[in-house]
């Protein structure tokens, strides 16, 4: 499987890398042991750049394909305005 960067710019072997990770600025990253790391997408905000590693695992789990692309911002936005809000409960 290959996954293709947010910028459609590099393409990774997933036999190749070691680890995949949210970093702390707000890009999800590729660790390739000896070889250098590389960068699959930067976005706006950490929740953001988290929710593109979900939907990235997600497409991955799938297996149903040999090339996964990174997703856009506009995806991720999307994604994140239709998520449920989490159940808050009152102090009664």
């Amino acid at each position: 499987m290959i996954i293709v960067s947010k910028e459609r710019s590099e393409a990774y072997n997933v036999a190749n890398i070691m680890n995949i990770y949210v970093s702390s600025d707000n890009g999800v990253k590729i660790a390739n042991g000896n070889s250098r790391g590389g960068n699959l997408g930067r976005y706006n905000s950490s929740e953001e750049s988290k929710e593109a590693f979900l939907m990235l695992m997600e497409k991955m789990e799938k297996g149903n394909a040999n090339v996964v692309y990174m997703p856009q911002e506009e995806e991720v936005r999307i994604r994140l305005r239709n998520k449920p809000l989490p159940a808050r409960h009152h102090i009664t």
